[in-house]
């Protein structure tokens, strides 16, 4: 005979008042921004776009943008690496002198980190309300690469969102346009979620791959309208073939650093006296992740009858 276990749930309210605690941590890192902390991640992005659009340069000339970012943040910022359609989406930073443009990005990162965090709880519906449920709102609360990259300056908040809702969208077959839009920003802004455009080619989802591609395509044509002349060139040799994935050099934050939270940063500081070790760990390691995640994705999904999908529904 089976022994029931009966589910524990918490009130409401006290998962509420839970919730509210929560935002503590954000609300000390918060303030702690305001501090005229230097956020050399935004420092990048904001002077990159600067340098880029206002004084006619290249942002990826380390000298360059260090020299224009220094006497205002008293600090070094890191290289600008990122492609140069990022640039479009950086430049209305500029509108606003930096130190009212770093406080307008904290409150929109604060935002978004608030905002995930809520969006994740909610989609667990009644779960939310389970002990699990409720360790995951205090684990998010509590996680620093969290509040890191929210007093940071860094824009990874806003790409897990886009990526996030173009996910929805395309799970419900909705907005198509949306899907591609969002999908296109990404990449123009950050390049890693063109992975994404492997899902579409392994789904057979080409009109959202074809509007995914036109539209970036369309970012970069604006982009070698709008910006120096020689701003690709430069990023396609010196960038993007030698962006230093495993190479420390001026600007740029060393792999094994703690702030560098990816596999990469991981593989590093397990071979820290070995730097080609962990780099070729590194590279092994997401080669299987990426073929793996590849394979499931290529794999045709179990047949689900139509009155079970409508009873999902």
């Amino acid at each position: 005979m089976g022994i029931q276990m009966k589910s524990i749930s918490v009130p409401r309210r006290a998962a509420a008042l839970l919730a509210s605690l929560m935002l503590v941590p954000f609300l000390t890192n918060y303030v702690y921004g305001l501090r005229g902390r230097p956020q050399l991640d935004f420092a990048t992005f904001y002077f990159g776009a600067s340098v880029a659009v206002r004084d006619r340069l290249i942002p990826y000339d380390y000298p360059v943008l260090a020299s224009a970012a220094e006497p205002v943040i008293g600090a070094r910022p890191y290289a600008y690496l990122y492609p140069p359609t990022s640039l479009l989406f950086f430049a209305p930073l500029t509108v606003l002198p930096y130190i009212w443009s770093m406080r307008a990005m904290l409150v929109l990162n604060a935002a978004l980190a608030a905002g995930i965090v809520a969006l994740v709880w909610m989609g667990l519906g009644e779960a939310r309300y389970k002990p699990l449920g409720l360790a995951l709102l205090v684990y998010a609360g509590l996680y620093h690469p969290l509040a890191a990259n929210m007093v940071n300056g860094q824009v990874n908040l806003a790409i897990v969102l886009m990526v996030w809702l173009a996910g929805m969208w395309l799970s419900r077959d909705q907005r198509p346009m949306g899907v591609a839009l969002l999908l296109a920003m990404a990449v123009g802004i950050k390049l890693y979620p063109a992975v994404l455009l492997l899902y579409l080619l392994i789904k057979r989802r080409f009109r959202i791959l074809a509007l995914s591609l036109t539209i970036l395509i369309a970012l970069c044509i604006v982009s070698a309208l709008l910006l120096p002349a020689s701003i690709w060139p430069v990023w396609l040799s010196e960038v993007l073939t030698t962006a230093g994935y495993g190479v420390s050099t001026e600007g740029y934050l060393p792999p094994a650093d703690w702030e560098n939270q990816s596999l990469h940063g991981f593989c590093s500081r397990l071979w820290a006296d070995s730097p080609r070790a962990g780099l070729g760990v590194a590279y092994v390691f997401s080669l299987l992740l990426v073929g793996g995640w590849g394979w499931v994705c290529f794999r045709p999904g179990p047949e689900v009858d139509q009155s079970e999908h409508i009873m999902l529904e």
